[in-house]
């Protein structure tokens, strides 16, 4: 029997919302880690369901107050009391490699760690490269070539110049060089890329692991399709764009980039 090498310095934070019939998946992906970390789950919707595949893991509920996904999200930030916090969203797979290959590449003075990913429907299968995956591999490429983006350097800027280039399940963040971070609890559907926007203004560097190492679910539920045809997310979506381009530019940008991210779900069957 393999032996696990257990770290006490990296949480998984499960962010459980009604009954995803993912769920459980997610935290065997989870617990099956090379890399031992601390598991807990929050969740603003308690119900037996959640209780059961938590007792079935010996894995402890926080009840969320609710309100809004960023409230949701800093409630899980601020339950994980390790150094390096990962937050997990319950419809994701993390494979078997994530921990040990994202804290290769944590450094004291990293903020944080994201990496490629694959895209997987409902019944868990990997979807095809799509225009959307390219252009982010496009992006990262220096990313790929150094596996790191130094404190100081303006590249890091480049992940949030052309839309949100960073799938935030891939990400560990290290709390210790992010206190007093939050999520804003104003926005609905670019409260990642607002934060990476911030983050890239910040002095520190950002790690990042070119192994494939999560199979992020895009499936008729997912708040990834439901959002993607809301008139407040294309209002949402505009305002970061504008941080970086003139108007006329950023609505430019804005709908190539709307139309990438339709057209990902779309032909896929809203999956």
């Amino acid at each position: 029997m393999c032996m696990k090498n257990q770290t006490t310095d990296h949480s998984f934070v499960v962010m459980a919302y009604k009954d995803s019939p993912y769920l459980e998946a997610c935290l065997q992906s989870i617990v099956k880690q090379g890399v031992e970390s601390r598991v807990i789950i929050t969740t603003s919707t308690r119900s037996k369901y959640i209780e059961k595949i938590a007792n079935k893991y010996n894995i402890e509920v926080y009840d969320s107050p609710g309100g809004s996904i960023g409230k949701d999200w800093n409630y899980a930030f601020g339950k994980a009391k390790t150094k390096y916090i990962t937050l997990a969203h319950q419809d994701d797979i993390y494979l078997l490699n994530y921990t040990e290959e994202y804290l290769k590449k944590m450094t004291s003075q990293t903020m944080m760690v994201f990496g490629d990913y694959r895209e997987i429907d409902d019944k868990g299968k990997v979807r095809k490269l799509n225009t959307n995956m390219i252009i982010k591999k496009l992006i990262w490429w220096k990313y790929y070539v150094t596996g790191i983006v130094g404190i100081d350097d303006s590249f890091k800027k480049i992940l949030t110049a052309f839309g949100n280039m960073v799938s935030c399940p891939t990400v560990m963040y290290n709390k210790q060089m992010l206190d007093g971070f939050t999520f804003r609890e104003d926005l609905k559907f670019t409260l990642d890329w607002e934060a990476w926007i911030r983050l890239a203004e910040m002095r520190g560097s950002i790690g990042f692991v070119k192994k494939v190492a999560v199979f992020h679910r895009i499936h008729g539920d997912s708040e990834t399709t439901k959002q993607s045809s809301d008139s407040n997310r294309i209002m949402e979506e505009r305002k970061m764009f504008e941080k970086y381009w003139p108007k006329k530019f950023a609505a430019l940008l804005m709908n190539m980039y709307h139309y990438n991210v339709r057209s990902n779900i779309i032909g896929n069957g809203g999956k």
